[in-house]
């Protein structure tokens, strides 16, 4: 299809996922000022044809290029999260490297790490990934290798790995990896440094002291999708649970004959199993030869180790895993080579003995000591042990299973209930030994209970015949969380005694509490670690001896610190390391500085919180977290600061967020921040500002800034390659400019560019949907005001609350009309200027002084008060003004929309307001109903659009003659419902373009050329919301031709549009072939967002040769075309006069007169004797 691209010469580039396109040519030089007002919180100008797949309501993290206009484009999607990123130019290519927790990006499948080449555009997989989330990613150019952090075991490591680039294999760390998780990976010198939630490494973690525990299956969902149907005794696939009894029918699982097949289960809990038994059976020579064991969710296939019945020799194997057919072999035992938390397995049969395969029973093993809160999760009844893991609880618990997610009980107590309710979690403990106890936590978001959770107190009992140790924790958290709540001596169970965890809620609590419980772990202790490294470790390159204990200054540094220390940033600034995280020790909290061998605090100052994220832009250090306040400072530092590393002082970044900030990076200069906020808090003359999680700070001119477009979403990672950016997060849309509702826009040559206006928040609700209806520009000697009217709340300068109207100074001043002048349900539709005046209208109502406001109000703009003299309220049904215009040349404002009345002046639909007396004319009779919008057609007519009856008849279209004073209808025909705007590019019925709302509610947009009707909707769903249509004009002609629309201009339809194309647009310009998107926009709460209206200083106007003159005119021709012709014939009878003249020869007459006239001259003299004679008695003839 052709379209308005074409003209526009738009395709310019290939970019990574789309093709730019280049602005259109509009002439927007006559406009003046321009701005464009609706309901949205961002908005961009289309320049990208992928740049609408960036708007979105997904949940997952992609990859996405951030352009010059602070735009992203989304360059793949993942199915899960992305944590990490980094770069790596490998052979003079150059890579971006991803880490998180996804099985697949972009078109590819890939577990929890992927590569991505800017030249080619592509992702890829390194190898089989890591079976695990990676949440650190360092590039090192040096040995061109990616060191990998998080939390997994692969590869004789845990919780770090190395990919070797070149090779394009994963390598084992010297050191063995750690024994918790890996948050941070930075370089210093010839230095790996490493931060995280890790106590010692993981080659000095203690042999397991306990028995393996059984993972029960017995409750898990199992499902085999092609087993032996002919007997049924033999197709029940959790007959091989807890196996027992010979292999036959009930205790046997059979394959259907000469198939593969599988064997499936699905649990409600998380599990880390270290191996299986499995059981074959030998049923009628049926068996299985080989299988595979693949886990869920990576759904990947893992690597086992098991030993060769018939060798006795160990081996390994992974998509082909050997079982044997002996009958002397009872069962066969597979450890995993890499341990991976999962919620489900699949054993996939791709080869049996005989007929067919099939299995006599399965057990799963795991060396986590875990006690669930439901108890169905816990060890099997058929499990091999004494003290099985158990839970027990009093009170009105329920169990919660939400989708995928593990499952836990919960509670909402209130009451004597609080103090009665508890969960005792009893887990299975071998061997006495020093344990750390952790509780978990499902987050708060997932069941929407956040306004409801409360605190628990957890009472550990350790050993016997000692007091038990409570601690109290706050179930608030958003997302899951462990805290560790017991480190120290766990005696075994016996008959008088078990290690027991009490959850309990909170006392003193008022209200209804929401209580969660979902499950405890004893994690054994190191018993031969030297060194305990409280998650910062030092890895020199150059110096390591793996025989040797942790000894560096780092490692020294994390010895400092207390027990359980999370360490989640580091930043590197030559010869200083600061270190932040969630810690206390070595004299501070949460932030340290490592300088040679000198471990200190940052001037004894520090946050009262976990810090997230570092970033270091010049001199600046900025922290993001979750801290509110510095200790023993005054700086204002709610969950964002900085620290002049030059002066060693701290500074206010603004006056920080509302909430906690989780990542900062660097956006071209600027500091970007993101995090689970949703506003910049007021500071100083500075209002406070609704964002979606993110924002960016001026880092030159220490200011908040929307210059740098705007993202909604939450970036968790950044890299910049070659002085391009590339940011990884959960991006739901994104922007060039962050704009409440209102933005400006201006043009160079055809480049166009939207720039943010002002507009301060409240702390209000309604402050995050601003609907801007219209606008408008004044300017004066004293002021230039943008006047921005609708349904918002502000506050001005002062700090006083404002709503429905903003003034906003071109001196970044902020007024209006103070809060309470206008009911909290008026909303304004319309506005005008009149001097130095601005009349709005709307369904408003309120008071002014004595007099009573009711759909139209006036306000003086020079005194910023409402007018002295306000016109008589409309009254009527629902009332509602649409449109003010003032009438060309004349003292008159016209007023049109839906009412009855004006004062006691019965004036339904259209009436006249006097400037001069401030009272209201009734123009005609013959009109009612809802006049929607009015626009002039030469100085007397006004054109008409809406739903009315004109004369008993139903209209959409009608005009109104000032001079004749009478309505006429504009269509033969009706239109296909009521019309919502109509304007016209020739001042003239000939040529009008209408909008508005079929009878069966969907949208069109049609033209009438003075005959007939022609559709234009053709383009456009029938779902779109047309709001405005605006001509615009065009520097340079347009290369589609057609009857619709003159090539030197192009019709803005401005609305919630929706495409043939599929995208979505705020604004879309018409070439009278079809349409093409140009405005985008979203609103604070990630929907689409809508343009009600562009307005500007000047109005622009169109005429035609081919459009019919007014009378007036015509008069005025036709006389001087009359004198024209009068003069002309004179001139000629001159002319011939003269010529006969000189032809017959020149005579001058006599010039001798009598000495005296005769006083009377007789009769006969004039008209001769003869004639007088004959006709006398009769009157005289000529």
């Amino acid at each position: 299809m052709r379209n308005v691209v074409a003209y526009y010469s738009a395709i310019i580039v290939s970019a990574v996922c789309g093709s730019q396109i280049a602005n259109p040519p509009l002439d927007l030089s006559s406009l003046g000022h321009v701005a464009i007002a609706g309901q949205f919180s961002g908005i961009s100008i289309y320049d990208d044809t992928q740049q609408t797949a960036v708007q979105s309501t997904n949940s997952k993290d992609g990859l996405y290029l951030e352009n010059a206009d602070g735009s992203v484009t989304s360059l793949g999607q993942s199915d899960g999260m992305i944590y990490a990123t980094c770069s790596l130019n490998v052979s003079n290519v150059q890579t971006i490297y991803l880490g998180g927790n996804f099985s697949r990006i972009g078109n590819i499948s890939a577990v929890n790490m992927a590569s991505y080449t800017p030249s080619t555009n592509l992702f890829s997989s390194l190898s089989t990934g890591v079976l695990g989330t990676v949440r650190a990613l360092y590039c090192d150019a040096t040995s061109n290798q990616v060191y990998i952090g998080g939390e997994f075991e692969m590869s004789n490591s845990t919780n770090t790995v190395l990919w070797d680039a070149l090779r394009r294999r994963y390598v084992t760390v010297p050191f063995g990896g750690f024994d918790g998780p890996v948050n941070v990976i930075r370089a210093s010198g010839s230095s790996i440094l490493f931060g995280g939630q890790f106590d010692s490494l993981s080659g000095e973690t203690a042999s397991s002291l306990n028995e393996a525990q059984q993972v029960n299956l017995q409750t898990a969902y199992i499902n085999s999708p092609n087993s032996y149907a002919i007997y049924p005794g033999f197709s029940e696939p959790s007959a091989i649970i807890c196996p027992s009894g010979d292999d036959g029918e009930g205790n046997t699982w059979l394959l259907a004959d000469n198939s593969a097949g599988s064997w499936s289960a699905s649990t409600n809990f998380t599990f880390r199993p270290i191996s299986f038994r499995i059981y074959n059976t030998h049923l009628d020579g049926r068996g299985t030869r080989e299988f595979r064991f693949i886990a869920q969710p990576v759904n990947g296939i893992l690597n086992l180790t098991y030993t060769d019945p018939s060798t006795g020799e160990q081996a390994y194997c992974d998509s082909r895993c050997p079982l044997s057919d002996s009958t002397a072999v009872e069962y066969q035992e597979f450890k995993f080579v890499n341990v991976i938390e999962m919620n489900g397995f699949q054993l996939a049969i791709s080869g049996w003995y005989g007929q067919g395969g099939g299995l006599r029973g399965l057990e799963v093993f795991t060396d986590d000591i875990y006690a669930y809160a439901i108890q169905s999760f816990n060890e099997p009844t058929c499990a091999n042990s004494t003290y099985l893991s158990t839970t027990t609880n009093q009170g009105a618990w329920r169990p919660t299973i939400l989708g995928n997610e593990p499952g836990y009980l919960a509670a909402d107590l209130s009451g004597d209930a609080l103090s009665t309710a508890s969960v005792t979690f009893e887990p299975q403990i071998s061997q006495r030994g020093n344990y750390t106890v952790r509780i978990y936590t499902p987050g708060c978001l997932l069941d929407n209970t956040c306004p409801n959770r409360g605190g628990v107190t957890l009472s550990v009992y350790s050993r016997s015949g000692t007091p038990a140790t409570n601690v109290t924790i706050f179930q608030t958290n958003n997302y899951d969380k462990y805290d560790t709540i017991f480190q120290g001596l766990v005696d075994p169970p016996s008959s008088t005694f078990r290690p027991r965890v009490v959850l309990s809620p909170l006392a003193g609590q008022a209200g209804t509490i929401n209580t969660v419980a979902s499950r405890v772990q004893f994690l054994e202790l190191s018993a031969s670690a030297s060194t305990t490294l409280n998650g910062l470790y030092e890895y020199n390159l150059a110096t390591f001896d793996v025989s040797s204990a942790p000894n560096t200054t780092f490692d020294n540094a994390g010895s400092q610190l207390v027990f359980d220390a999370v360490i989640s940033a580091i930043v590197v600034d030559g010869p200083k390391t600061y270190v932040a995280g969630n810690f206390t020790g070595a004299g501070t909290a949460n932030i340290l500085t490592i300088s040679g061998n000198v471990v200190s605090s940052l001037g004894h100052i520090s946050p009262n919180g976990a810090v997230n994220s570092m970033l270091l832009i010049g001199q600046i250090l900025y922290l993001g977290g979750n801290f509110t306040a510095l200790a023993n400072s005054t700086i204002s530092a709610a969950h964002i600061v900085a620290y002049n590393t030059s002066s060693s002082s701290w500074l206010a970044v603004g006056a920080g967020t509302n909430g906690p900030v989780v990542f900062l990076y660097n956006n071209s200069g600027n500091l970007g921040i993101s995090g689970p906020f949703d506003t910049l808090n007021a500071y100083g003359s500075t209002s406070l500002h609704a964002v979606a999680g993110n924002a960016f700070w001026d880092t030159t001119n220490m200011r908040w800034t929307n210059s740098n477009g705007n993202i909604d979403g939450n970036v968790r990672a950044a890299v910049t390659n070659s002085s391009t950016t590339y940011l990884a997060g959960n991006v739901r849309s994104t922007y060039q400019v962050a704009a409440p509702g209102i933005a400006s826009l201006t043009s160079t040559g055809n480049t166009q560019r939207l720039s943010g206006l002002s507009l301060p928040y409240t702390t209000s609700a309604a402050q995050r949907f601003v609907d801007i209806n219209t606008g408008a520009f004044y300017n004066s000697s004293t002021s230039s005001l943008t006047i921005v009217a609708g349904q918002l709340e502000s506050i001005d300068s002062s700090g006083s609350s404002i709503s429905h109207v903003a003034f906003l100074n071109a001196n970044g001043s902020v007024s209006g009309i103070p809060s309470g002048t206008l009911s909290n349900s008026s909303v304004i539709y319309t506005s005008h200027i009149d001097g130095n005046r601005v009349l709005l209208g709307g369904a408003l109502s309120g008071t002014s002084g004595s007099s009573t406001l009711g759909g139209l109000f006036i306000w003086d703009l020079e005194s910023q008060k409402l007018d002295a003299t306000q016109p008589a309220a409309l009254q009527g049904s629902n009332v509602r003004v649409n449109s003010i215009t003032t009438r060309p040349g004349v003292a008159q404002i016209v007023v049109a929309g839906n009412f009855d009345s004006a004062g006691s002046l019965t004036c339904p639909s259209l009436c006249v307001l006097d400037r001069s007396t401030t009272t209201w004319q009734r123009p005609a009779i013959g009109l009612s109903g809802n006049v929607s919008y009015a626009t002039w057609l030469g100085q007397n007519v006004l054109l008409l659009a809406g739903n009315m009856t004109l004369n008993g008849t139903t209209q959409y279209l009608a005009t109104f003659d000032f001079s004749r004073q009478t309505f006429s209808p504009v269509t033969r025909t009706l239109l296909p419902g009521p019309a919502l705007v109509a304007v016209s590019d020739t001042n003239s019925t000939s040529s009008i373009y209408i909008a508005g709302t079929s009878l069966a509610g969907a949208a069109y947009l049609v033209k009438w050329d003075g005959n007939s009707t022609v559709d234009l909707s053709t383009g456009l769903s029938s779902q779109s919301q047309i709001y405005d249509l605006q001509f615009v004009p065009l520097s340079r002609k347009t290369a589609v031709s057609n009857s619709i629309m003159d090539s030197k201009r192009a019709l803005l339809v401005l609305g919630n549009l929706t495409l043939a194309t599929g995208n979505i647009a705020s604004g879309a310009l018409f070439d009278g072939a079809a349409y093409t998107a140009y405005l985008l926009s979203n609103t604070i709460d990630d929907r689409p967002g809508s343009v009600r209206t562009l307005f500007s200083d000047q109005l622009i106007s169109f005429t035609s040769s081919g459009s019919r003159l007014s009378r007036g005119v015509v008069v005025v021709i036709a006389l001087a075309i009359a004198l024209f012709i009068t003069f002309a014939i004179v001139a000629l009878g001159i002319l011939a006069a003269f010529i006969r003249r000189r032809r017959e020869g020149y005579r001058p007459a006599n010039q001798t007169m009598p000495e005296k006239a005769p006083a009377a001259v007789p009769p006969q003299s004039l008209f001769g004797e003869d004639n007088f004679q004959a006709h006398k008695g009769r009157a005289p003839r000529i």
